[in-house]
Formats: C-alpha cells, structure tokens, sequence
C-alpha cells in the first residue's frame, strides 16, 4: 500500500493499490471518525453490516515500536471507497456525514 500524494482538502488519506484501485485504512477512518470502541471491535461490528473480505476489505498486519521499545504486531484493513462511505454514513456524527 502507497499513499498517494496528500491534498489539504483531503479529509482521509488516500492509498493507491497495486492494481491501481484507491483503498482507505480502516484505522485511519477510525481515527479521523473519532470512534470511542477500540479498532478491532469496531471493525468486527461493521464487517457485519455485509461486507465480504477480499471484496470491500481486506486485512494486513503491520508492525510498531511500544511505549517500551518493543515490536508489536497490529492489525490494519484496507477497505474500499464504498465500504469507507458507507461504514462513515451510519456513525451517526457529523465526521461520518
């Protein structure tokens, strides 16, 4: 995953596939929506609205220095345009509009 060059009207950032589709990580969305539930059970609610991994979304870890200086390995979704609009809309709050 790559980001794309960054515009300041941008309210998310933007990531460019290798087959050229533009995706969205779920934890940015999570951040920037201001969601109060930690990620993961967060994501798992909204996978269950209908989404189909491999097809809206798909999972990718990635690894990150503690507080402590260890390595811990989390993970992130990648998910579609569509499937951001769609899980931004029912968060009832106005980032989601």
């Amino acid at each position: 995953m790559e980001v794309l060059t960054s515009n300041q009207n941008e309210l998310i950032n933007l990531h460019e596939q290798d087959d050229g589709s533009i995706a969205v990580s779920g934890r940015e969305l999570h951040e920037f929506l201001e969601i109060g539930t930690r990620y993961d059970t967060w994501f798992g609610r909204m996978v269950d609205y209908g989404f189909v991994e491999n097809e809206d979304y798909g999972a990718i870890a990635q690894k990150r220095a503690t507080a402590q200086d260890n390595i811990t390995t989390f993970t992130d979704h990648v998910m579609t345009i569509d499937m951001a609009k769609e899980i931004s809309m029912i968060q009832r709050n106005e980032k989601g509009k």
